[in-house]
């Protein structure tokens, strides 16, 4: 119905009837996005902000920056990258305060991520934690001693809140150490590819926070992430493994599925065959996979069948009947 108003929409000549279809394309939009529909969803959304035109920013700040955000990650999760900077321009320069740019800042990070940008992401997470007061230091002179600091308090802090006891867990209230964990999240893999003792720092402090202030849904993939160095690191394996089955647990119990591909093919991928054979994580891991693609998360899904193929050429499968497979 949406659409059929938009290509009458030019012999639409009130300003509040206008208005009116700018609301509805906007409902649409982001009606769309949470079906992973994100194809229309961009349409939709780009034709709410057209109709809204200078009402949008001067008269409803808000609507402004939840449209924006919602076209940025939708932009994002169709691949229409210039789109992707254009929009994370415009929040960055005009977002009122840093707790505003957060949900954009997670989109621009992955967007870096994913095209190798690397020092673009580390420097924008580190401008970003220093305008949140979280202290994170220089990746290149993260040293194991302050690696093995953070080591020595995670254990301290699982002695209080026990991985057996989940549930007693609590929920982060703290707006500031949300948004600090969502960019230690977006800084991960980056800082994993260019400085790898600093990853583990990362992967600590995103835990440890958790554990000092409350969960939030960023606690569960920085567990997936923990797990794999507790048991690669450290040689740690009961204790990674009881870190990355928690991380599973606590996704499970999430309302909010973004990160669902993501921990399940960090664990499936890193941890898992610690304690299982190898060749039982394939079909976990083509799971993950269609996970993935069922909720726009086509980076992880993208990981993850990549690893499901290799687990096939691992254990000794042939080739030709793994193209076939997955063909």
């Amino acid at each position: 119905i949406v659409s059929h108003l938009n290509i009458a929409s030019s012999l639409i000549k009130k300003k509040e009837d206008v208005l009116q279809l700018a609301h509805m394309n906007a409902a649409a939009g982001k009606r769309a996005k949470s079906a992973s529909a994100f194809e229309d969803s961009v349409k939709h959304l780009e034709y709410a902000v057209m109709l809204y035109g200078r009402e949008l920013g001067e008269n409803n700040y808000p609507l402004w920056l939840e449209l924006h955000t919602e076209l940025l990650e939708a932009s994002y999760a169709v691949g229409e990258y210039d789109a992707v900077e254009k929009y994370a321009s415009l929040i960055l320069k005009n977002a009122k305060n840093i707790l505003d740019k957060v949900r954009a800042a997670e989109t621009i990070l992955s967007f870096y991520q994913g095209a190798g940008r690397f020092k673009e992401a580390i420097d924008l997470g580190n401008t970003f934690l220093k305008e949140l007061d979280i202290y994170f230091p220089d990746v290149y002179k993260v040293k194991s001693g302050d690696v093995d600091k953070e080591l020595e308090l995670f254990i301290s802090l699982i002695k209080k809140y026990p991985l057996s006891d989940l549930d007693s867990w609590v929920l982060c209230t703290d707006n500031r150490i949300k948004a600090a964990l969502a960019v230690l999240m977006g800084m991960s893999i980056p800082v994993w590819v260019t400085a790898a003792k600093a990853s583990s720092y990362l992967f600590f402090r995103i835990v440890n926070l958790s554990l000092e202030h409350g969960i939030s849904r960023i606690t569960s993939p920085g567990m997936a992430l923990l797990a794999s160095t507790l048991c690669e690191e450290y040689g740690l394996i009961d204790l990674g493994y009881k870190t990355g089955m928690a991380a599973i647990y606590l996704q499970d119990r999430s309302s909010d599925h973004y990160f669902t591909c993501s921990v399940e093919l960090l664990f499936y991928c890193n941890t898992h065959y610690w304690k299982n054979p190898l060749k039982e994580s394939k079909p976990l891991m083509f799971r993950t996979y269609h996970k993935g693609m069922n909720e726009g998360s086509t980076q992880w899904a993208s990981y993850a069948i990549n690893h499901t193929c290799l687990r096939g050429l691992l254990t000794g499968e042939n080739l030709n009947d793994v193209k076939a497979e997955y063909d």
